[in-house]
């Protein structure tokens, strides 16, 4: 009977994380995945590949950087490496998050497992409410809400990836990223991988493609512009800089691609907060310091996403996406540190200041 009880309530426990997915900054994950979404149609991934690199890619810069890789025509080292570079972060918060996961019971590879799910929504969740959890409940909570939050957005991107396709944006070419910088320099030590994602077969394209000439000028499927290699089904074309022709297609090896580059060069860094989160006490000052770097390290990303961001907030001035997280932060405060308070401010700041500039 209190094997039934316990069971219950661990499920009841895992079905409270999942109704995260309906807090603040869940929402603003997900409408951040309507970018993405964009960004891949652009660059020729088909949604299947863009699904896939949803769920084992948990991380999106990350995932920006594996589709800027894959939009350079970057070798396999080269994109692991740099993503594996952006990914340094998830190590100390992963290590951070364990000790107030774990109990005397908590198995290891269920702690590797969960670690996938971490990320900064995920963190930020998870350090605000997890404390509250009755421990031996703890994990259950948080593989409710990294479950949860993983299949809706899979599911979003499944969705809204096909939406986005049938209204391309008007303005032709790829966006560029900070973070693509990056690709060409480690691809002179690396080699490019380009001839081995697919090869040209020189007839009319039959299928959804990115098709680019060497000023960046999008022009459909199938027409004979610019050099461009016509591809098959699946099959996209984008130019490196330099105007090199790099394809990409639907192929296993696309798939082996992202879970190498993406997948494994992300959840190393996991795997290894995890192994060092178990050698650290719940009330020693090591784990107090790995808290702060791992506050710090988010901190440093959400400035990177004010200071240089990409996409209609990179045309915005600077004084707008300053004013926002100020006021945002005032708002915070006189809330009585809510985030709720602090976060809506924000968004509602910049939409305005957006609008009103005639984004």
């Amino acid at each position: 009977m209190d094997d039934v009880e316990d069971e219950r309530s661990t499920l009841a426990w895992f079905l409270t994380g999942a109704r995260g997915i309906f807090s603040l900054p869940a929402v603003i994950l997900m409408l951040s995945f309507v970018g993405f979404c964009s960004l891949t149609v652009q660059a020729g991934i088909p949604p299947e590949q863009v699904v896939f690199m949803t769920g084992i890619v948990w991380a999106l810069p990350a995932k920006v950087i594996l589709v800027s890789s894959i939009m350079s025509g970057a070798s396999l080292a080269t994109a692991f490496l740099a993503v594996s570079l952006s990914s340094v972060r998830l190590m100390p918060m992963v290590a951070a998050l364990v000790p107030e996961l774990r109990s005397s019971k908590t198995p290891t590879w269920l702690l590797l497992l969960l670690s996938h799910f971490v990320a900064i929504t995920a963190w930020v969740f998870a350090m605000e409410r997890v404390p509250k959890v009755p421990r031996d409940h703890r994990v259950a909570f948080f593989a409710g809400f990294g479950i949860t939050l993983v299949a809706a957005n899979m599911v979003l991107v499944g969705v809204v990836y096909h939406l986005v396709a049938e209204f391309p944006p008007r303005g032709g070419g790829l966006p560029v990223f900070p973070d693509a910088g990056l690709l060409p320099r480690l691809d002179l030590a690396f080699g490019s991988s380009s001839g081995r994602l697919s090869g040209a077969c020189g007839r009319p394209c039959r299928g959804p493609a990115v098709l680019l000439d060497r000023t960046g000028v999008r022009h459909p499927p199938g027409r004979r512009r610019g050099r461009h290699a016509c591809l098959g089904r699946g099959a996209s074309l984008a130019f490196a800089p330099g105007g090199t022709p790099v394809t990409w297609t639907d192929g296993w090896w696309a798939y082996a691609f992202i879970a190498i580059a993406g997948w494994l060069a992300t959840d190393l860094w996991r795997w290894l907060g995890v192994l060092a989160g178990k050698r650290l006490r719940d009330d020693s000052e090591a784990l107090n310091w790995v808290r702060a770097v791992a506050t710090a390290l988010v901190a440093a990303v959400i400035a990177k996403l004010i200071l240089y961001p990409t996409g209609v907030l990179a045309q915005s001035p600077l004084w707008l996406r300053v004013g926002a997280v100020t006021v945002g932060a005032i708002a915070f405060f006189v809330a009585r540190q809510k985030p709720v308070a602090g976060i809506a401010t924000s968004i509602a700041v910049l939409a305005i200041g957006l609008w009103w500039l005639g984004f």
